[in-house]
């Protein structure tokens, strides 16, 4: 899939929750919308990685947030120079913008997230030292029962897709990097 159509698709993943609710509804006090920090683990394609995150305090009456993360991956098919199998960690950082709402009075929100993801690939792996792609999904955020409706710690999981130019060209077959399935996993505190 080219940088475009994962922009394309992003962009919709992220427009989709943000629309407008349904008449009827009742509105809810915003909770949880200052900053957070917090930490994963995911799978990005087929490697294994986790990360921190600092969320932005929420924006556009409570809709809207901007993530910033980095973190470490492992591509699990590398070779040494002796032929074996060997995990191979690189680094990257993802700039997300975050659209959604809670539902109601339930201890969910749901949203959409779409932005870029910059790697930074080693020598062992590649020749291209960065490298520069697009993510893009939805994730459910749960909150845990509190009194006063915002709770100081959130659970979520994250499923959507990556993009990315990047090769592992210094390994057999030169395979892709980033491109397919994401799933994530974590955790964001509320101070």
């Amino acid at each position: 899939m080219s940088v475009r159509g994962s922009l394309a698709i992003t962009w919709v993943l992220v427009t989709i929750p943000s629309a407008p609710r349904v008449s009827g509804q009742t509105p809810v006090s915003p909770t949880n919308t200052g900053a957070a920090v917090g930490m994963a683990v995911q799978r990005l394609q087929d490697d294994f990685g986790v990360s921190g995150f600092f969320t932005s305090p929420a924006f556009f009456d409570g809709s809207a947030r901007l993530t910033v993360a980095g973190g470490a991956a492992w591509y699990p098919y590398g070779r040494t120079s002796a032929g074996d199998q060997d995990w191979i960690p690189y680094g990257y950082t993802r700039i997300v913008v975050e659209s959604g709402h809670r539902l109601g009075q339930a201890p969910l929100r749901l949203y959409g997230f779409g932005g870029v993801i910059i790697t930074f690939l080693p020598k062992r792996l590649s020749d291209d030292l960065v490298s520069v792609g697009g993510v893009g999904g939805f994730g459910f955020e749960f909150f845990g029962p509190t009194s006063s409706g915002s709770a100081p710690v959130s659970y979520f999981i994250e499923l959507g897709g990556a993009g990315s130019s990047a090769r592992a060209t210094n390994q057999p077959g030169r395979p892709a990097l980033l491109n397919g399935f994401l799933i994530q996993s974590g955790v964001r505190f509320y101070p």
